[in-house]
């Protein structure tokens, strides 16, 4: 006896052909774990572009903002490449006051020479200078655009760098430059030499 299958579904007395393909029920679940494997891989992603756009290509100098002119409440965040800002009448960004807001931008300055640092800072409100908690330069209080210097001897090593500043009513404006070694020219810190620090107050550059 032949035991054998005929597929050739053209004979009329024969079984009909073999359907080899999955039947539409269980195609759709292994469409719906493809199209979910798919977005659990975007969502992944887009969660590591949106870290590395926070701290990465946005620049060093970590800017907090305040609204009110005393650096109270919860800081708003935003990255600088570098502190050179002109708002004029206008608020720093959407969500914040046009005046009276204050804000504290901070960075690591890595120093690879030991050089005489000769910062120059200029703004309209009030600013100041810290380098690793210390003061050295003072521009505080209300006044049009104003500038103040300070130098220091820096050795090799890492630097914490803070600015405070603050804008009470009518124009605004903050920028920062320094001059290295006795023939530098006073230029804005290049980006090269800072580095973003830590979100901890307590271990900025550490």
């Amino acid at each position: 006896m032949d035991d054998s299958v005929d597929l050739d579904a053209s004979d009329s007395g024969s079984e009909p052909a073999l359907d080899l393909a999955p039947p539409a029920a269980a195609a759709v679940p292994l469409r719906r774990m493809a199209l979910a494997f798919i977005a659990a891989v975007v969502i992944v992603l887009v969660v590591g572009l949106t870290g590395s756009v926070m701290r990465g290509p946005s620049g060093p100098w970590l800017g907090e903002y305040y609204e009110g002119k005393d650096f109270e409440g919860d800081g708003r965040i935003r990255y600088t490449r570098k502190l050179e800002f002109d708002w004029g009448k206008d608020r720093p960004f959407r969500g914040m006051p046009k005046d009276k807001w204050s804000a504290v931008y901070t960075t690591c300055l890595v120093v690879e020479e030991e050089a005489e640092y000769r910062f120059r800072i200029t703004s309209d409100d009030g600013s100041r200078l810290y380098v690793d908690d210390e003061k050295l330069i003072e521009n505080w209080g209300n006044h049009s655009p104003r500038t103040r210097t300070g130098k220091l001897l820096l050795e090799p090593g890492t630097y914490e760098l803070a600015v405070e500043y603050y804008e009470a009513s009518h124009g605004a404006m903050l920028k920062l430059v320094v001059a290295i070694g006795e023939d530098g020219k006073h230029e804005t810190l290049p980006p090269s030499m800072l580095r973003q620090p830590s979100e901890d107050p307590d271990a900025r550059c550490g």
